[in-house]
């Protein structure tokens, strides 16, 4: 066997050791995700209910604060609240300016 015979011979036991080597890391990988993937499935769910629960407290808090900002300030809401509406009592200055004037 010349030296380009045992390099060629190298390379390929070396290819074989590095194939056995990424699949035994690929199986652990796999066994460890699976374990993972099982043992937490229950936390999982846990959390998932939780964040559900955690948005539907604050849609339901943001609904109850725009009642009480409609029952408060009006349907308008709070930048309209002292505008005039209809049937208020215009004031003495409107009722003057809305008399006739006598000439």
């Amino acid at each position: 066997m010349d030296l380009t015979e045992a390099v060629r011979a190298w390379w390929l036991a070396e290819s074989d050791r590095r194939d056995r080597d990424l699949a035994y890391r690929l199986i652990a990988w796999w066994r460890g995700w699976h374990a993972c993937e099982t043992a937490l499935d229950g936390a999982y769910e846990a959390g998932y209910a939780d964040a559900l629960m955690a948005l539907k407290a604050a849609q339901h808090d943001a609904h109850k604060l725009t009642q009480d900002d409609t029952a408060r300030w009006g349907p308008r809401g709070r930048e309209h609240f002292g505008d005039p509406r209809p049937g208020d009592y215009p004031g003495k200055k409107a009722q003057r300016d809305a008399a006739p004037h006598a000439a």
